[in-house]
């Protein structure tokens, strides 16, 4: 039977290396066949239609970009009123933020030596605060937390409930998400929603979402990671910049939106069929 693919990216094929091999080969199987049998794709991003294009040799005329939206709850909370509701989770001080699994394609380790690189050069009391689980490689974390001497200043907080999220990200200093590879990024979206400054990587499929909200970095090179942290640390007007774009930005994905933009799609695929 005809049928429409959803493709969130080709991360499993381009890069193996950031899953257990077990995983990698059964997504890689299971992406390949369902790209190779449908009708039509839909991608999350122009970047993910790009790559899956190049990987597959997929026709874009059998292809569709529908970017998935952000929830309406995420909004900016004030700073006091964030914190507040934050106590419970025990953070008592300013703090940059990563969401998302603690995993290599993420780059934790790279994250955790600019966050490191950024204290010595600011000197400023700031925690980093990791919401999300360990997955793959735990144990590279703790070596490079203790290589760097800076676990007191890390605060993992594992899962993080979703009620809670809005005011993890409003009471944030900035948002780092220096990833790899992402075939859409939705913590981005929803911090900038927020009004938290963004700082991500200028790979993938970030720079399409964030446009001009953000300051983009190579995510291989800690020292510009860093120097992108202190930036918005101690430059007030930047930080008003990035928070009103950012804001603006990210009025510009949302479900209704997608959800349109995906029957749109089916309704493409019922023509195809009566055709």
């Amino acid at each position: 039977m005809p049928y429409v693919f959803t493709m969130h990216d080709v991360t499993p094929l381009a890069h193996p290396h950031f899953y257990p091999p077990r995983i990698q080969k059964r997504l890689a199987a299971l992406i390949s066949r369902g790209v190779k049998k449908a009708r039509l794709i839909v991608c999350v991003s122009q970047n993910a239609l790009d790559t899956t294009a190049e990987w597959f040799g997929a026709s874009p005329d059998h292809m569709a970009v529908v970017h998935h939206g952000v929830d309406e709850r995420y909004r900016p909370i004030p700073r006091d009123e964030a914190s507040d509701k934050l106590r419970h989770y025990g953070i008592d001080r300013p703090y940059v933020l990563f969401v998302g699994k603690l995993e290599s394609r993420k780059n934790i380790q790279r994250l955790l030596e600019a966050y490191h690189q950024f204290r010595q050069q600011s000197g400023a009391d700031v925690a980093l605060v990791l919401a999300g689980r360990r997955t793959y490689e735990p144990e590279v974390i703790d070596q490079t937390l203790d290589r760097l001497a800076i676990r007191e200043h890390v605060i993992e907080l594992g899962y993080v409930a979703d009620e809670d999220m809005p005011a993890l990200y409003s009471a944030a200093e900035l948002f780092l998400f220096a990833t790899l590879w992402e075939g859409f990024g939705i913590p981005v979206l929803e911090s900038m929603a927020c009004g938290t400054p963004v700082v991500t990587s200028r790979v993938s499929c970030l720079p399409e979402i964030t446009g001009d909200a953000a300051l983009l970095v190579d995510p291989t090179n800690v020292g510009e990671i860093a120097e992108a942290i202190c930036r918005i640390h101690g430059d007030e007007s930047l930080r008003k910049t990035l928070v009103e774009r950012g804001i603006e930005r990210a009025r510009q994905f949302t479900w209704e939106r997608c959800a349109q933009q995906t029957l749109d799609v089916y309704r493409r695929m019922g023509a195809l069929r009566t055709g």
